[in-house]
């Protein structure tokens, strides 16, 4: 707040200057007719700094501008080591005085001086508000401030010089952010912030204001934060022509001065005015175009989505497509086999109730050969002497002692002792087995009988749901044909919605960005207009309408001090030195080291 106050307060003594010159031309200097008014000189004075602003190489750069095309000009300089830059011509110098064989060209040269500067900088580091020397915050990280101040050594007729001085600096995004400057001005293209800060040192004391608000800065302050502090070296250009267009001679009296102020404050009311008229409709067409950035980016949200199912509908369209295709191909056949089942299922009825039929006769001839097993067993039995003599030979074959009798007899009488236990054996199973196996034979031709009367049933119900299932399948086969025609309509629409959502898409992300870079230009007109009004304000109020409260009551001195300041400016024309009748200008060019 108080940088802008000072930066308007400036403005406003520029402006005021300006209006107390209007009409005026630019002084002329003295030009009588002789061989050094056809010659200017132009120069630049290079200045190599520390990084603390202490100059420790000075190199002046001199342009004689021979506009008489003269073959010999004569010049001055308090320069050493002079040096031809631009040719070959020669200079013949004794006490700084000397001519060059100039031919009717310009000269170029270039020499060496150590002289008070007019101009003296000097450059503080502070880290974390501490002060530190450049070598400590070399690659220290934290909350940075860099300040210059100028201090001005030139005085012409009781005033300073009144010299501008400008400082500027590139700052690495990498290694700076959140970079501020007291009087200047911040410019940050996303990669570097470009710093340029200005001063007027001596200005406020040969204007004596002391006792007023107006405030004029005599230095530069840029704070930031830094990660490993690193700086490529800073730039300063001071140069001494603030006041030398401005002829102060036609203001004579309080009364000019006082009608300029006067014209001042009238203009800067009908601008207050006007900018809070701006104000208010930039502040309405912020609003409008908010809002309709929010609606674009709604339906520019709204067509993505429809452009993302349009393309799944279609693809899920061609997959249905394709299914159905195949679906309609395995109903075809679904029908072919139902037909052929149903007549199976008629051969397996058919063939069920014969079945059933051969069985109904299985109990009869089964109970026939049961009865003659039966007959045979009971026979077995009823002749218990089979199996009693066998065990009575047996064991009266086992009393014969065996020791009495040859090897023949004993071999012969243990073969028939074996016979005899097989025979018994044998007698014996059999007569179980037969006993065990009728009574199966009976449970199995009952249950033989139960599952072919439910086979028969079964077919029947089977030949039933064949029949449903053939006619079913014809209905399918002409259900899904249909389908395939409607299938194939809804994809040629789905590709259609599809083209057609993909434009609308491309249109409403055309009109999303429009409406973003519409929304962001009013806000920034807003917040500018704001800005505006809020500065002209200021500057009205605590410009202009104190400037004519300061001056109005002693304009007369003033007016004194303006044209010692002009004419200063306009006598400051060399550093190095000149001929009298050479017109001549000067800059300063500070270049300070870099610190790593």
């Amino acid at each position: 707040m108080k940088r802008n106050l000072r930066q308007t307060r400036i403005l406003t003594v520029i402006l005021s200057l300006v209006l107390a010159a209007a009409g005026s031309t630019a002084p002329v200097f003295a030009a009588e007719k002789t061989d050094d008014a056809l010659i200017s000189k132009e120069e630049t004075v290079y200045v190599m700094a520390d990084e603390n602003g202490d100059a420790s190489k000075i190199i002046v750069s001199e342009w004689l501008k021979n506009a008489g095309e003269l073959s010999l000009i004569k010049d001055y300089t308090e320069l050493k080591e002079i040096e031809n830059v631009k040719g070959d011509e020669s200079f013949d110098q004794k006490d700084g005085k000397g001519t060059w064989k100039a031919e009717g060209k310009d000269i170029y040269y270039q020499g060496k001086i150590k002289k008070e500067l007019p101009v003296e900088m000097k450059v503080s580091y502070y880290l974390n508000d501490k002060a530190v020397t450049s070598k400590e915050i070399a690659g220290k990280s934290g909350k940075v401030k860099i300040r210059f101040d100028y201090t001005n050594n030139q005085k012409l007729h009781g005033v300073y010089v009144p010299f501008v001085v400008m400082t500027g600096m590139s700052l690495d995004n990498d290694i700076f952010s959140k970079v501020e400057v007291k009087n200047g001005k911040v410019i940050n293209d996303g990669q570097k912030s470009m710093v340029v800060g200005y001063a007027l040192p001596g200005l406020a004391q040969s204007l004596e204001l002391k006792d007023t608000e107006v405030v004029i800065p005599d230095y530069v302050e840029v704070t930031c934060q830094a990660e490993k502090f690193a700086l490529g070296g800073t730039m300063t250009v001071a140069s001494s022509s603030l006041l030398d267009d401005l002829d102060l001679g036609r203001i004579d009296s309080m009364d000019d001065l006082k009608a300029a102020l006067d014209q001042l404050q009238s203009a800067a009311a009908q601008l207050e005015e006007g900018a809070e008229k701006l104000q208010s409709g930039a502040g309405d067409l912020a609003k409008g175009t908010s809002d309709l950035s929010k609606g674009a980016g709604t339906l520019s949200k709204g067509t993505t989505d429809l452009y993302k199912g349009a393309g799944t509908l279609k693809e899920k369209v061609e997959q249905l497509g394709n299914g159905l295709k195949e679906a309609k191909d395995g109903s075809a056949r679904l029908q072919t086999g139902a037909d052929q089942l149903l007549k199976g299922a008629g051969d397996l009825e058919s063939g069920a109730g014969r079945l059933k039929g051969g069985i109904g006769q299985i109990p009869g001839k089964l109970q026939e050969a049961v009865g003659k097993v039966s007959a045979g067993i009971q026979g077995a039995q009823g002749q218990p002497g089979t199996i009693q003599a066998d065990e009575a030979a047996l064991a009266a074959l086992n009393k014969i002692d065996a020791s009495k009798l040859s090897d023949g007899e004993k071999t012969a009488l243990a073969q028939a002792k074996g016979a005899l236990q097989k025979s018994i054996d044998g007698q014996k199973s059999i007569v179980s087995g037969l006993t065990s196996e009728s009574a199966k034979m009976k449970d199995s031709v009952a249950a033989l009988s139960d599952g072919a009367e439910e086979l028969a049933a079964g077919t029947k119900d089977l030949k039933n749901g064949l029949t449903d299932l053939s006619s079913g399948a014809k209905d399918l086969n002409t259900g899904i044909t249909k389908a395939c025609e409607g299938a194939g309509l809804l994809k040629d629409g789905a590709a259609d919605l599809k083209k057609g959502a993909h434009r609308v898409n491309d249109g409403a992300g055309d009109l999303n960005a429009g409406a973003k870079k519409v929304n962001a230009g009013a806000g920034t007109l807003a917040t500018g207009a704001r800005d505006l009004a809020g500065g002209i304000s200021k500057f009205k109020s605590d410009g202009v309408d104190k400037l004519a409260e300061a001056f109005n009551g002693d304009l007369s001195k003033v007016v004194d001090r303006l044209k010692a300041l002009q004419k200063a400016a306009s006598d400051y024309q060399s550093f190095a030195g000149k001929q009298a009748q050479t017109k001549g200008t000067v800059k300063f060019i500070y270049k300070t080291d870099e610190i790593e």
